[in-house]
């Protein structure tokens, strides 16, 4: 009944935990931040190609896929002028 209540309250902790990680690894780990836009991208990669021999790739739809990609491309851009 009241679990809402816990991932509600997970789910700052976690992105205050996420920032603070980024602030450290951009601030004193890789100076570049193109090469930690690479990094994280090599681990979606990664994520993505150990789960799909377990849950597989589903059949999408034109439009789905498009907007998939379009937010994608969207994400790319935005790294590239976050500087």
């Amino acid at each position: 009944m009241v679990s809402w209540l816990f991932f509600a309250l997970l789910s700052p902790l976690l992105f205050a935990l996420a920032n603070v990680i980024d602030k450290v690894l951009l601030g004193k780990r890789i100076r570049n931040p193109y090469a930690y836009g690479a990094l994280v991208g090599a681990t979606y990669l990664s994520v993505v190609a150990i789960t799909i021999p377990f849950i597989g790739i589903p059949e999408l739809s034109f439009p789905v896929l498009a907007v998939g990609l379009l937010a994608g491309v969207c994400s790319g851009i935005m790294h590239l002028m976050y500087r």
